[in-house]
């Protein structure tokens, strides 16, 4: 069919530790692109990530937050081979500086660039990307998640 037509509360959701998603296009084979509606309740956050191939561009709809954001990529080819120590992935944490998100904001972000989302206000946001949806590399989460898609948040 090359037309779908649903409601909002028929997508899928996943749930995350900080809140929720909702995957309005999942990406392939489906879509050439991703779109969520991504909440996330104050005061929690999103993991401090970066992106291999994973580009991504953000609205924000509702609520205050904070991005977090490195000013500078990593070292993809370097970071893929281990090749920093957690001292120097430590220093581009600290290094990242801060933006503050209110309703109208947008934000784009490019493979290799540092980021985190904390919510002041519960924050509701969409996000359009490039279809990499699992290319998720964390630094930092507040669960202790690792690296790409977390299983039990995806149970259907």
């Amino acid at each position: 069919m090359s037309v779908q037509i649903f409601s909002i509360d028929e997508v899928r959701v996943v749930t995350k530790p900080w809140g929720h998603e909702k995957w309005i296009a999942h990406g392939e084979p489906d879509f050439k692109y991703a779109l969520k509606e991504i909440f996330i309740r104050a005061p929690h956050r999103s993991s401090i990530q970066f992106h291999k191939d994973k580009q991504e561009s953000n609205y924000i709809q509702s609520g205050r937050g904070v991005l977090h954001y490195s000013i500078e990529p990593v070292d993809m080819e370097r970071y893929l081979a281990d090749g920093y120590s957690r001292e120097e992935l430590d220093a581009l944490v600290d290094a990242m500086v801060q933006k503050e998100l209110v309703p109208g904001t947008v934000f784009h972000i490019r493979p290799g660039y540092l980021h985190r989302v904390e919510a002041v206000e519960d924050l509701l946001m969409i996000e359009s990307s490039t279809v990499e949806i699992d290319d998720v590399l964390r630094l930092a989460d507040d669960s202790g998640r690792g690296h790409g898609r977390i299983g039990r948040e995806h149970k259907s």
